[in-house]
């Protein structure tokens, strides 16, 4: 667990530092992991992209939803945005 909380802790921070705006963007979006399992989506945005790309989040395109790549990943984005 700490492991993948540091992991995805140096994602953000990284992330903080290229571009601010989509740093918020996805702490935002994390922030809506703190009482769900799942979060429906409209369209597939740079963030989303990002948090993909980087193993975080997966996108079940036949359900409109995103997911953490697994309950691990969901514990630790509850642990670093609360």
């Amino acid at each position: 667990m700490k492991i993948r909380i540091r992991q995805i802790k140096d994602f953000i921070y990284d992330l903080e530092e290229k571009d601010r705006v989509v740093y918020e963007s996805v702490i935002n979006l994390f922030k809506e992991f703190i009482d769900k399992e799942f979060v429906e989506y409209e369209k597939l945005n740079k963030e989303i992209k990002i948090c993909v790309k980087n193993n975080v989040l997966f996108v079940d395109p036949a359900k409109g939803i995103l997911k953490p790549q697994s309950k691990l990943d969901l514990l630790a984005i509850r642990k670093i945005v609360r």
